[in-house]
Protein backbone atom coordinates (compact mmCIF):
# COMPACT_ATOMS: atom_id res chain seq x y z
CA UNK A 1 0.00 0.00 0.00
CA UNK A 2 2.91 2.65 1.06
CA UNK A 3 4.64 1.89 -2.33
CA UNK A 4 1.26 2.60 -4.40
CA UNK A 5 0.77 5.82 -2.50
CA UNK A 6 4.40 7.39 -2.97
CA UNK A 7 4.18 6.06 -6.54
CA UNK A 8 0.81 8.13 -7.54
CA UNK A 9 2.37 11.35 -5.43
CA UNK A 10 5.44 11.34 -6.97
CA UNK A 11 4.15 11.01 -10.02
CA UNK A 12 1.09 13.79 -9.46
CA UNK A 13 4.25 16.15 -7.88
CA UNK A 14 6.75 15.17 -11.03
CA UNK A 15 3.79 16.05 -13.38
CA UNK A 16 3.01 19.06 -11.73
CA UNK A 17 6.54 20.07 -11.47
CA UNK A 18 7.01 19.74 -15.64
CA UNK A 19 4.02 21.84 -16.56
CA UNK A 20 5.51 24.54 -14.61
CA UNK A 21 4.48 23.96 -10.87
CA UNK A 22 1.24 25.03 -9.35
CA UNK A 23 -0.93 23.88 -6.65
CA UNK A 24 -2.95 20.65 -7.04
CA UNK A 25 -5.48 19.39 -4.54
CA UNK A 26 -5.90 15.48 -4.10
CA UNK A 27 -8.71 14.00 -2.27
CA UNK A 28 -7.98 10.80 -0.39
CA UNK A 29 -9.67 8.85 2.32
CA UNK A 30 -7.96 9.22 5.89
CA UNK A 31 -5.98 6.59 6.64
CA UNK A 32 -4.44 6.95 2.61
CA UNK A 33 -3.61 10.41 4.48
CA UNK A 34 -1.91 9.16 7.86
CA UNK A 35 -0.07 6.35 5.71
CA UNK A 36 1.40 9.53 3.76
CA UNK A 37 2.22 11.39 6.62
CA UNK A 38 3.49 8.95 8.23
CA UNK A 39 5.61 8.08 5.39
CA UNK A 40 7.27 11.49 4.80
CA UNK A 41 7.49 12.74 8.64
CA UNK A 42 8.36 9.55 10.87
CA UNK A 43 7.67 11.71 14.21
CA UNK A 44 3.79 11.91 12.82
CA UNK A 45 1.71 10.19 15.53
CA UNK A 46 -1.26 9.03 13.35
CA UNK A 47 -4.75 10.60 14.26
CA UNK A 48 -8.12 10.41 13.03
CA UNK A 49 -8.42 12.96 9.87
CA UNK A 50 -12.02 14.79 10.44
CA UNK A 51 -14.10 15.62 7.17
CA UNK A 52 -12.76 18.45 5.24
CA UNK A 53 -9.65 18.28 7.05
CA UNK A 54 -6.92 19.83 4.61
CA UNK A 55 -3.05 18.87 4.90
CA UNK A 56 -1.04 20.84 2.94
CA UNK A 57 2.08 19.07 1.42
CA UNK A 58 4.78 21.03 -0.59
CA UNK A 59 6.95 19.14 -3.21
CA UNK A 60 9.76 20.41 -4.72
CA UNK A 61 13.00 19.46 -6.39
CA UNK A 62 11.49 16.03 -5.43
CA UNK A 63 11.05 16.19 -2.24
CA UNK A 64 7.32 16.68 0.49
CA UNK A 65 7.66 18.69 3.01
CA UNK A 66 4.46 18.69 5.48
CA UNK A 67 3.10 22.17 6.05
CA UNK A 68 0.24 21.47 7.83
CA UNK A 69 -1.93 18.92 9.21
CA UNK A 70 -5.82 18.21 10.19
CA UNK A 71 -6.46 21.89 8.80
CA UNK A 72 -10.37 22.65 9.54
CA UNK A 73 -9.98 26.47 9.70
CA UNK A 74 -11.28 27.65 6.26
CA UNK A 75 -14.78 25.58 7.47
CA UNK A 76 -15.40 28.23 10.15
CA UNK A 77 -14.60 31.24 7.68
CA UNK A 78 -16.48 29.61 5.01
CA UNK A 79 -19.61 29.38 7.70
CA UNK A 80 -19.20 33.41 8.25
Amino acid sequence: MIGRIMSAFDKIGAEAEENGGGNILVVAHGMTINTLLKVLDPEYVTKPVPNAAVAKIIYADGQFTVETVNDESYIEKGSK
